[in-house]
């Protein structure tokens, strides 16, 4: 409709012209159906939003300019997704500006920058050889992403993200070198780029020099000038060329995967073997060379890759869950009730405990947080009551593993996604069994500890006490029943029932138990992001190394390691729970998960291991680990909770060690025990 205005819009949706800008540009804080509806007027009346016009009006734009060298290169496709995604989010706009290969980034910035108004410029590839100043001579933020930058530029002045392409590429020719290659042939820009490329072929240089090889001329590729760098075209063109020289070479840098892949396509033409006759190697780990046939040798850059899974975003809905449920007054409802339950045993209070991990565990599915949740309020009242501190610090942190265990663990979840097909609903059932066998057992160790000591006993066994406690934690518990029957069932998947479950935990918390107010709600969620921030780092940087393991075919070798040193399955399987709880010592527990699951779930499988089962296996391993020094995190906590010296704790966990350990073994050789309650509910 000629003459229709965005205030036309906003007339007929009887809503404010802010509203209908935020509705086009995509901005998260507006309502859905708000949205729909101005969205449907738009587009009955084919407005288009007049973006230029807009920002004429303003003394200042919101637009944020990315000036890209090298726009045909796949790898910045995702990345262009992501600006397009996350600036619509906060109500920018971006614009996108080629630079040529021979033009200065900053001189286009800078006429950019005066024409257009911008917010802020973020500079894509190429390289920027200038000083800190004249960035700042621009007078809007600016970010150098992944560019070749020049070391004596890099102060805490300059802002910039980037990998570091000359170690980089040090690293992959001497890779090349290790192999027993000295005829290391490189294709690289034209000899007057000062981008990427020459950065690259410093470190190619650097690595031929470390292993006594000078570097020979002919085997200096530059790119064709015509056509457009780091492209197949150009790998194509450059290697059939270097073939019709003969010259001598055994393996060949392309400093890209683009160019990789044509220059592998050029080699086989001419009726060579990749990697047979000739190694190749690429640079980017762009998707295309994960499916290149033969395979192709490259530096990946897997973080992103690593945390992009739908299912993978259970983790932070548990976690969140668990915070708000923890933060909301449920620890005391559980207590009370594990009371009601063993209360009345000698060693009543360390009974409790044991019991009351198990509930609050179903909640959080943190060891960490149990023993700072449940710790804080049990071993000062176990204290009161006549037992060691040491012995009550001992009875938390092992307890607290069951919570690993019993449902709905995140741990589970990140197993899931590295075994790859593994239902998390089995998972889940799996683990209730093992979670009982192992406070049953902690309760074992507690009961002679305490008969002992002649630790108290608690207060008569009260069935009607047991029937009020159980109605006042009810609402607290009913969140793992909806996730654990609406994932066994079939109803939704992990990640819907995670997220269903945090709308539940703020709902319990808030309105029922009244544990949080609507202040103490955004402090948890703050606590969230910390928890969260930390395990996605340590799953997207175990990711590149599980990546690197893959390539490198450690998962096949590690398992003929192992089942050469017996063929034994009762030696085999110990010594995977071994291995496991050797790096339990040294490693956190999602790092294990994700390192380990590729290398050793086959090995598992092939002497009669369910996968289900190893999964469990796998879980109390790391749990364990969590109590053991030097990098015991909950072990830790737990002396920090306390104030007892870490060295007293240790002593008084022995016992409770060798509990877990008895039922490590029981999980380990009783198939059952994991499966057996997954079998029978048909999942």
């Amino acid at each position: 409709m000629a003459g229709f205005t965005i205030k036309d819009v906003a007339r007929i949706c009887g809503v404010g012209v802010s509203t209908v800008s935020r509705a086009i540009n995509n901005h998260p804080d507006i309502n859905p159906e708000t949205k729909e509806k101005i969205m449907k007027v738009i587009e009955e009346n084919h407005y288009i939003p007049n973006n230029s016009a807009r920002n004429l009006k303003r003394t200042e734009s919101n637009t944020i300019a990315i000036l890209i060298k090298g726009i045909d290169n796949p790898f910045f496709l995702a990345m262009f997704k992501i600006f397009e995604q996350e600036l619509g989010y906060q109500d920018y706009t971006f614009m996108l500006q080629r630079v040529q290969q021979e033009e200065d980034e900053l001189a286009v910035a800078r006429e950019l920058a005066k024409e257009k108004r911008l917010k802020g410029i973020i500079f894509l590839g190429g390289r920027v050889d200038r000083e800190a100043k004249e960035f700042r001579a621009l007078g809007i933020p600016y970010v150098l992403c992944t560019f070749a930058p020049d070391r004596s530029m890099l102060t805490p002045e300059v802002n910039y993200v980037s990998i570091d392409d000359d170690e980089e590429s040090y690293r992959i020719v001497d890779y090349l070198c290790s192999l027993g290659h000295r005829k290391i042939a490189i294709i690289r820009p034209t000899y007057s780029d000062r981008g990427i490329g020459r950065t690259r072929y410093t470190g190619y240089v650097r690595a031929l020099k470390k292993h006594g090889i000078e570097v020979d001329p002919g085997l200096v590729l530059y790119m064709k000038d015509d056509i457009e760098a780091f492209t197949p075209a150009n790998g194509y063109a450059v290697t059939k060329e270097l073939l019709e020289t003969g010259r001598e070479f055994t393996a060949l840098f392309t400093m890209s995967d683009t160019t990789a892949i044509r220059a592998c396509k050029a080699l086989l033409e001419a009726g060579k073997r990749v990697p047979e006759d000739y190694s190749v190697v690429g640079f980017d780990g762009i998707e295309m060379a994960m499916y290149y046939h033969p395979s192709l040798t490259t530096i990946c850059q897997q973080m992103v890759k690593g945390i992009s899974s739908f299912s993978l975003m259970a983790v932070p809905f548990f976690i969140t869950m668990g915070v708000l449920m923890g933060t909301g007054g449920i620890s005391d409802k559980l207590i009370a009730l594990a009371d009601a339950c063993v209360g009345w045993m000698t060693g009543g209070m360390a009974m409790v405990n044991i019991v009351a991990s198990y509930f609050f565990g179903g909640i959080s599915g943190s060891a960490s947080a149990d023993t700072a949740s449940i710790g804080s309020i049990m071993i000062p009242m176990m204290v009161d009551q006549g037992y060691d501190d040491d012995f009550s610090t001992a009875v938390t942190i092992t307890s607290s593993c069951e919570g690993l265990l019993v449902p709905p663990s995140h741990n589970m979840v990140i197993y899931a996604m590295s075994a790859g097909g593994v239902s998390v609903g089995s998972l889940f059932l799996a683990g209730y069994v093992p979670g009982a066998l192992l406070a049953i057992s902690l309760m074992i160790g507690s009961y002679i500890i305490s008969k002992k000591r002649h630790y108290p006993k608690g207060e008569k066994f009260s069935g009607k006490k047991l029937i009020k406690q159980i109605g006042t934690s009810f609402w607290a518990l009913a969140a793992v029943i909806i996730v654990v029957v609406g994932v066994v069932a079939g109803w939704f998947t992990a990640t819907e029932s995670a997220a269903i479950a945090v709308f539940y935990s703020l709902i319990v918390s808030v309105y029922i138990y009244r544990g949080l107010t609507w202040k103490g709600v955004w402090k948890s969620l703050e606590q969230c992001i910390d928890t969260l921030s930390i395990v996605l780092i340590l799953i997207s940087t175990s990711s590149i190394f599980g990546y690197c393991l893959t390539t490198l075919h450690v998962p096949d070798l590690a398992a003929k390691a192992i089942i050469g040193f017996s063929s034994n399955p009762i030696v085999i399987a110990l010594l995977v729970d071994l291995i496991l709880l050797v790096l339990g010592c040294i490693m956190d527990m999602a790092p294990i998960i994700l390192i380990a699951t590729p290398i050793l779930l086959p090995i598992a499988t092939s002497i009669g291991i369910d996968p289900v089962q190893f999964g469990i296996i796998m879980v109390l391993n790391c749990g364990i680990g969590l109590l053991t020094p030097p990098v015991g995190s909950v072990l830790f906590i737990g002396s920090a909770v306390s104030g007892v010296k870490m060295e007293r704790v240790v002593k008084a966990t022995l016992p409770f060690y060798l509990c877990m350990i008895v039922v490590l073994l029981l999980l380990t050789f009783i198939p059952e025990l994991s499966i057996g309650l997954p079998m029978l509910l048909g999942t």
